[in-house]
């Protein structure tokens, strides 16, 4: 897989707005933005806000390195070890990893979109550590896998999923939820995945159901009737 890591400040801006004008997972996006960003730019267009985002931004990039760390440290640590990196996620997932090629795009919110029709690209911020409050070039590579997995989870088992009974949102809870196999597999490789606050205990759940079955098919399936016992209310 060949990934294209890009700086895009329009993209960024876009992020920001739709964010702050949008609700998923149990989370108000707005929230995550600071209050003087809120007041601007809730409620309005993305033309109304532009030029203020575009200020605003600017002051962002000069105050923190994320942004000098994403351009400079991380295409280097992904190309050391992406062959490792997806060789696992292939596995977890027991299916040949799409796309081919990704556009990494940077983004300085919190909030990671993604590309659901083709696949050809994602959005990723440097989450900090909830722990320690800093950033790391592994943690992004998490955010990474993190987002190739939900690949992997709508182009092979998302129909699936419905087919066993689950509706749309469900099937969306699960595919969030899941990506907590990572954390089986990459300790000490990349950064934990956390998820929404939420989806822990169905996390946990899935965490069981995984040693129960050892592959993706079979963990859909129990998956699936989980859902449908226990957290039928997710919907």
């Amino acid at each position: 897989m060949e990934v294209e890591f890009v700086f895009d400040k329009e993209k960024d801006m876009f992020n920001w707005w739709e964010a702050c004008n949008s609700k998923s997972w149990g989370v108000d996006w707005k929230e995550k933005a600071p209050e003087e960003v809120r007041k601007k730019i809730v409620g309005k267009t993305l033309d109304e806000v532009k030029d203020f985002l575009s200020d605003y931004l600017e002051i962002v990039y000069k105050k923190d390195k994320k942004l000098e760390t994403f351009q400079k440290k991380l295409p280097k640590s992904w190309e050391e070890n992406k062959e490792k990196i997806l060789d696992i996620l292939e596995n977890i997932m027991g299916k040949f990893l799409v796309p081919k090629k990704l556009i990494c795009y940077y983004t300085s919110f919190p909030r990671g979109p993604y590309d659901m029709n083709d696949f050809s690209w994602i959005q990723i911020p440097f989450f900090n550590n909830p722990k320690t409050g800093e950033f790391s070039v592994k943690k992004y590579i998490s955010g990474i896998v993190h987002e190739l997995m939900h690949f992997q989870f709508h182009h092979y088992y998302w129909e699936e999923a419905k087919k066993l009974g689950l509706s749309e949102t469900q099937v969306g809870h699960l595919k969030e939820a899941s990506t907590v196999l990572m954390n089986l597999y990459y300790d000490g490789i990349l950064g934990q995945d956390y998820g929404y606050d939420i989806h822990q205990r169905l996390r946990k759940d899935l965490i069981k159901i995984w040693g129960e079955t050892g592959n993706f098919e079979n963990f859909l399936v129990k998956s699936v009737d989980l859902i449908k016992v226990k957290y039928s209310s997710l919907d």
